[in-house]
């Protein structure tokens, strides 16, 4: 049976508490979304005590554009998975950082709704 679930929702909701569980229960792999992020915002000089939210630091397209990637291949090496950031969330990240660049929005939506179909199931944490 095909387990692909993706936990989507804002920061702070609890996604990766309730990923990381029922990946326990299902007895598949756990993708968490700083295995992905992390490495980037590390490459990229990211200070952890600076003021600066890391939100706005991935903000830009090049940023973006590796997380989606890094995204999907992580999915498809995983095969069976839950994770707490979905291609979903990405696509609303892209929109909400990058309201001048209609052309890359639109872009990086293609690539999201197209891979977010590939989930087995989807729950929001509103």
């Amino acid at each position: 049976m095909d387990i692909r679930v993706g936990i989507a929702g804002s920061a702070g909701t609890g996604k990766s508490l309730l990923a990381k569980d029922i990946a326990d229960k299902l007895g598949v792999q756990y993708i968490s979304s700083k295995r992905i992020t992390r490495p980037i915002l590390e490459r990229l000089g990211y200070r952890w005590d600076g003021s600066m939210q890391v939100e706005e630091f991935l903000a830009n397209e090049q940023c973006q554009e590796e997380i989606l990637d890094l995204t999907e291949k992580a999915h498809a090496e995983a095969g069976n998975f839950v994770t707490d950031r979905t291609f979903v969330d990405i696509a609303a990240y892209t929109i909400a950082m990058n309201t001048k660049n209609v052309d890359f929005i639109e872009r990086i939506e293609c690539k999201c709704f197209a891979s977010a179909k590939n989930y087995t199931d989807v729950i929001l944490c509103p």
